[in-house]
């Protein structure tokens, strides 16, 4: 029998390897901080830079010759320069660099010298999953809690308030928002509509028509590999923070679809700094802000951040090391927002320890900076797995950022099902369990298209030549959550299709031998909710359902770990290939061109009564007869980096409303409108919650 149900808090890190077989998909790194933030283990491990390289600014009135002599002085090899800001990316000799700079600070031309640093991330419209977005409208809905694999409900009320801010609108103007970050998926079904294209460029023409000296930067640029690819279509997983904190700025609102994100009338430019190690440098984050500059970007979001040692030779490190940074933030003429980060640390009282976390804690009069509450109203804080960084003299104000749904992507290759054909046979594989789809509406749907594939000589309307169905019930639990096997017989009923079940025993968890199933048109083997280390399918059940699937038999095997301890045998025999489990996506998205098509629900298990976090993703092995279908496209995020993008989105709807305000006006009425919260007292500046509302009222 299973084991009682239970949750592995150590799955909910969200640091994927995925698994390799000997029908081996192509392996990625599913990045860190797109779904849950990790701590950081020590802030002198969280400090990179580029080896050998050195950002330099000569002094206005130094001459030109004197530049020269102190390059070839220093042996510096100039490698770019950053866009306008007469700053430029040196090469020092090899292991010299610190040397370098030490010589450099102590010319009388040049103005700074600092390592080329490297950054991480810190992440009532028809939209069908807004009942869900309590950061918008917090009505004390139940939602996913993905730390303790329950249904946690809200407080009345802790939220922007944006179905109100929506209503006060009136016409506001397209203002653009830079998302300067991981790139993002311009592709994704609710952000490709408010994804900013450049009006002055002719796409795939290879000429710079807007002559910005950026060659067909259609949807903005990719910093981190200087070229315009601002989405990775090979390692999808490596843009995810981009498209996620997209996601809350600018998801198409109203149009019955996914999510809404918190201004309409935003347009998101891709300022894609953040490769897909995981790091941006701080040269390439400088160019992306000369470039936001001369796009005229109203609003930045920066969910990302470094801590950065204090030296005691240097009282004035901060602003010594970092004044390129905090220059180009200045320079760029936009609203910069700043996430806090998760370290719960207090950034008042950091810099005693000899650290302070950039560019959050900048005293630049365009930057807000922004912590993170959970849908009851506190400052984010969840042990030993994450913690909202605050601050009453550093931090501004806080925003949702526990459990928040947003965009995410992972791409057409992977998905929640694979189907394959394989001779005569035809085969599904779910990590999912029908149990967990909420509506019986759309369970039906999603088996009667999956029947279709399975078994296409059925007519769906006539009912003719139904298929002979052999309903396997392999969840014979003593867990605590309700039987699963309802949900399937109560869509076969539904669809009036007839089918025999078969229990397998608990005593010895073997399931219909080879012979019993041949009697089938169809398998449907359901194991229910797994979370047993041991496989799901006995040795047994695998030789029978081969001798099954090569005589001409077709199966549909779902549920969570349902192929557990059994991968190699999955990838040959059903051509689907695990690549991780334990996703916290709660949302289905048939991919175009597939039996899903058109198909789309939430996947919360709200009708079981217990929310699933082992989701299984999957890849087919042999893409010539097998493919994805299902897809995720949204999930519940957690941290700073996904706080910080409500403010942003705010910052749309006001320069929308009044495109002349100043950014300094902006900020004032964005911290001056933020709603109290008891438990904010003493930590933001403000003492309050983001109320998007109250300030656009305050335009008025």
């Amino acid at each position: 029998m299973k084991k009682l149900y239970r949750f592995l808090a150590l799955a909910l890190t969200f640091t994927f390897l995925f698994v390799t077989s000997a029908y081996s998909a192509p392996t990625y790194n599913l990045q860190q901080s797109i779904f849950t933030p990790n701590k950081t283990t020590g802030f002198k491990d969280n400090l990179s830079y580029e080896p050998d390289q050195v950002i330099i600014k000569f002094k206005d009135n130094s001459p030109a010759s004197q530049k020269a002599v102190v390059m070839k002085k220093l042996s510096l090899k100039k490698l770019e320069k950053l866009g306008n800001t007469n700053a430029e990316v040196v090469e020092t000799p090899k292991g010299k660099m610190k040397n370098v700079i030490g010589k450099l600070k102590s010319s009388k031309d040049v103005e700074y010298a600092v390592p080329n640093y490297r950054f991480q991330p810190a992440g009532i419209s028809s939209d069908t999953l807004f009942p869900r977005q309590w950061a918008l409208e917090n009505t004390g809905q139940q939602i996913v809690d993905n730390f303790t694999g329950s249904f946690v409900s809200g407080t009345d009320n802790i939220d922007i308030n944006a179905p109100s801010a929506w209503d006060s609108l009136s016409s506001p103007q397209e203002v653009l928002v830079g998302v300067l970050d991981t790139g993002i998926d311009i592709n994704h079904p609710d952000l490709q509509d408010n994804i900013w294209v450049n009006p002055g460029e002719i796409p795939g023409d290879g000429i710079d028509n807007d002559k910005n000296g950026y060659v067909d930067d259609i949807y903005g640029w990719n910093f981190a590999d200087n070229n315009n690819e601002v989405f990775d279509h090979s390692n999808p997983f490596a843009d995810g923070h981009g498209t996620t904190v997209s996601g809350v700025i600018a998801a198409n609102t109203d149009n019955n679809f996914g999510i809404a994100g918190v201004a309409p009338n935003a347009k998101i430019v891709c300022l894609k700094f953040i490769g897909a190690d995981g790091e941006g440098s701080l040269s390439d984050a400088i160019r992306a802000l000369d470039y936001a500059r001369q796009q005229g970007i109203k609003v930045i979001n920066a969910s990302w951040g470094s801590y950065f040692p204090e030296r005691s030779s240097d009282p004035e490190y901060y602003a010594a090391e970092l004044k390129p940074l905090a220059k180009a933030i200045l320079d760029s003429k936009a609203l910069f927002i700043a996430a806090a980060g998760n370290e719960g640390e207090n950034l008042d009282t950091l810099p005693e320890a000899g650290y302070q976390y950039f560019p959050a804690a900048f005293k630049c009069p365009n930057l807000i900076s922004v912590a993170a509450v959970d849908n009851c109203g506190y400052l984010c804080n969840n042990e030993n797995i994450w913690a909202s960084n605050f601050g009453e003299k550093t931090v501004d104000l806080a925003a949702p950022g526990h459990n928040v749904l947003s965009t995410v992507t992972v791409g057409d290759y992977f998905g929640a099902a694979v189907e394959g054909i394989r001779g005569n046979s035809r085969t599904a594989c779910w990590g999912f369990g029908l149990q967990d789809i909420a509506g019986s509406g759309n369970r039906t749907d999603l088996v009667k298209r999956e029947l279709q594939f399975l078994c296409p000589r059925w007519n769906a309307e006539t009912g003719k030549k139904a298929p002979k169905i052999l309903l396997v019930d392999d969840d014979n639990s003593e867990a605590s959550y309700p039987e699963c096997s309802r949900y399937w017989t109560e869509t076969l009923d539904e669809l009036g299709i007839n089918y025999h079940e078969y229990l397998v025993p608990s005593n010895t968890g073997n399931g219909p031998t080879a012979k019993k199933m041949k009697k089938y048109d169809l398998v449907i083997w359901q194991t229910g909710r797994n979370y047993e280390t041991s496989p799901q399918l006995t040795i047994n059940d695998v030789q029978n359902l081969t001798t099954y699937i090569e005589k001409g038999g077709n199966l549909l095997l779902s549920g969570e770990n349902a192929i557990s301890g059994n991968e190699v045998w999955a990838a040959e025999m059903l051509q689907t290939q695990k690549i991780t489990e334990g996703l916290p996506c709660y949302d289905l998205t048939g991919l175009s061109g597939t039996t899903y098509e058109g198909f789309h629900c939430i996947m919360d298990g709200s009708d079981l009564g217990a929310p699933p976090i082992f989701h299984d993703l999957y890849c087919p092995t042999n893409p010539g007869t097998a493919m994805s279908g299902l897809t995720y496209k949204f999930a519940y995020i957690s941290g700073t980096s996904i706080a910080a993008p409500h403010v942003a989105g705010t910052a749309a709807l006001l320069f929308g409303q009044k495109p002349n305000l100043s950014l300094a006006s902006a900020r004032n009425i964005i911290l001056k409108s933020a709603r109290p919260l008891p438990d904010l007292a003493g930590k933001v500046s403000t003492g309050g919650i983001l109320d998007a509302h109250a300030a656009l009222t305050s335009l008025k």
